[in-house]
Formats: C-alpha cells, sequence, structure tokens
C-alpha cells in the first residue's frame, strides 16, 4: 500500500511478516514504513532505506537499539568529485526532522566530523573540511 505523506511515498506494511527482510523499519516508525530514494526529503522525517540497501546496510542493534539501521552511508565518488569531498566523508541517510537526528549527529562529532549540507542532500565530512 502506497500512501503520501507531505513531498514522500511511504509504502507500508502493518504485518511485519508481510514485508521482506530488511525492509520493516525499527517499531514505532510508521507501521514498516519505507521511503523510497526518488521522494525521500532530505529536511524531512523519514528515512533513506533504498540508498542504505544499495550500500548493503540492513537492521541491526541488540536491545533498545534492535532494529536500528545506520545513520550514514560512504559518499559516492560521483558526490565526492562534485562537492570536492574528502575520501571519508559520507552520506545522511536520515532526514533534517527525523526523531533521531540528534543521535546521528552526536555520533558523528564523537568520531571528529561534522554534518553539512551539500547540494540537496547531507554529508558527515571531518571536522574542519
Amino acid at each position: 500500500m502506497a500512501t503520501q505523506v507531505g513531498k514522500s511515498s511511504i509504502i507500508t506494511s502493518t504485518n511485519p511478516k508481510m514485508a521482506s527482510p530488511g525492509m520493516v523499519s525499527p517499531k514505532g516508525y510508521r507501521d514498516g514504513g519505507i521511503v523510497e530514494a526518488a521522494t525521500f526529503d532530505p529536511e524531512g522525517s523519514d528515512y533513506d532505506y533504498t540508498t542504505a540497501r544499495k550500500s548493503g546496510m540492513g537492521a541491526t542493534g541488540t536491545g533498545e537499539n534492535k532494529g536500528h539501521w545506520g545513520s550514514v552511508s560512504p559518499a559516492s565518488a560521483e558526490a565526492k568529485k562534485q562537492y570536492k569531498l574528502p575520501n571519508d566523508s559520507y552520506m545522511v541517510l536520515k532526514g533534517r526532522a527525523h526523531p533521531t537526528w540528534d543521535k546521528a549527529d552526536a555520533a558523528e562529532k564523537a568520531r571528529g566530523s561534522e554534518i553539512k549540507k551539500f547540494g540537496d542532500r547531507y554529508y558527515s565530512v571531518p571536522r574542519g573540511n
């Protein structure tokens, strides 16, 4: 079932057993909704599952974080070239209004990086770049 929410198209399943592995979002996020990459809004509250899966990512974590998807994936060669990003740059997969954006920001700061906007996406780059 597809639902229009703001600028994002959401595909939902209310039955996690009906979804494919790696396609159900963590408990509490829109009944297992998935944001399609073509409609992902970097300023919105969604997560770019399509880009995450293309990067080989999936749900991980234990305990309270069980089912968590990573906040960043390696920046593409094209993005690095276009925006002159250093090799250790990452694309942020959460929209700026995502409920756990602050956790992603804190994690990036802890590893010596900062989140900056280049073009229409946010990237984590080493501090000072």
